[in-house]
């Protein structure tokens, strides 16, 4: 049996620096942690209180919410990616490259919303564990087009099917109507938030450049 007061500590390691729990929690105690994060739980800033996420449900703001989920995924997926020597943010670069092979380094920039100095320090550390192609681009020797190796190719299925994991655990609480209703709903803010990102930019351009 796990002690709650040892598990409370490192989700408050978590709620601050998530990427520092690793190098305390072992497996039995990263389970009830992720079991926590996905049971409708959320740690409040008194310690040593867990309030329900169902009570809170009208005083958490979407970003809140949103963070939650997505602290939560990295926290699943960083440590079930650990014997591919993968990470949680090497995650989309690698689902990218398989729904889109031979794509432009700058164009999976641009398609992320990062800079370029982060997707090239992401595609390195992924070229250098031998899943990724970089070749230069024909028509343009100053670019360069990336695609999965063999390598890659063999443990897709194992990867997908590790976030399959993730998505039927913390989805497991609805209907199958309920789950497409609300994966209907996030493509919507997904696509208005991305919107909001271009119209700003757009008025940033305006500004330095009137």
């Amino acid at each position: 049996m796990i002690n709650s007061g040892y598990v409370k500590k490192y989700c408050r390691i978590f709620r601050h620096n998530v990427f520092s729990v690793w190098k305390h929690l072992n497996a039995e105690i990263f389970n009830c942690l992720v079991n926590s994060c996905t049971s409708n739980l959320y740690l409040i800033s008194k310690p040593n209180i867990w309030v329900p996420l169902k009570k809170l449900k009208h005083s958490l703001p979407l970003g809140a919410l949103v963070s939650i989920i997505n602290r939560s995924h990295a926290i699943f997926l960083n440590e079930r990616l650990k014997p591919y020597n993968l990470s949680f943010g090497q995650f989309p670069v690698f689902m990218c490259l398989l729904k889109h092979p031979d794509i432009m380094q700058e164009s999976m920039a641009r398609h992320f919303h990062l800079d370029k100095g982060t997707i090239a320090r992401t595609v390195r550390k992924m070229e250098d564990a031998g899943y990724i192609l970089r070749s230069v681009d024909p028509t343009n020797r100053r670019a360069f087009r990336l695609s999965l190796t063999e390598k890659g190719i063999h443990i897709a299925p194992e990867i997908m099917a590790i976030d399959r994991i993730w998505q039927e655990t913390v989805c497991a609480g609805l209907s199958d109507s309920e789950r497409q209703s609300f994966l209907s709903l996030l493509h919507q803010v997904t696509s208005d938030s991305l919107i909001a990102i271009e119209i700003l930019e757009r008025e940033s351009c305006n500004v330095i450049n009137p």
